[in-house]
């Protein structure tokens, strides 16, 4: 039993490290994009940094959604290779646009579970004035703004 709970610990242990690896490169990915010289590296190093946290995230345990992890990645794939091989230079920010938008749609999406899976605002208790404020009459607060 021992064993078991020190290699889960390791598992965690390691899977925080990889994230933390994926957030350094996905950053050092970023700061590659600023030029056209530096450009090809930059998507490189993001790229590995994204499969050392899908890995982490596969690793995870009580990931159960693999089925749904793998449909998003090959899903992906088939729709955005070809759309980028094709795409010609002069039109490439409307292809970057394309994809910007593509991953904010995702990104409210996953948000959009996340807000449902977690209650939403049942479980935070708001009140106003808010604490610091303790003057509703006048509605001035200690601070002297509004």
């Amino acid at each position: 039993m021992l064993k078991q709970e020190r290699l889960r610990r390791h598992v965690n242990e390691l899977i925080a490290v990889c994230y933390i690896v994926a957030f350094a490169l996905f950053i050092h990915g970023l700061a590659g994009l600023t030029g056209p010289r530096t450009a090809a590296r930059g998507n490189v190093v993001a790229g590995t940094g994204m499969v050392i946290a899908i890995v982490a995230t596969l690793l995870t345990p009580g990931t159960s959604n693999w089925l749904l992890i793998a449909l998003g990645l090959v899903l992906g794939s088939i729709v955005g290779l070809p759309a980028a091989r094709r795409v010609k230079m002069t039109a490439m920010p409307q292809m970057v646009a394309l994809f910007n938008g593509v991953g904010g749609g995702a990104v409210a999406l996953v948000s959009w579970v996340e807000f449902r899976d977690s209650s939403g605002y049942g479980s935070t208790r708001l009140t106003w004035p808010s604490p610091r404020c303790s003057r509703r009459s006048s509605g001035q607060c200690r601070s002297g703004g509004r």
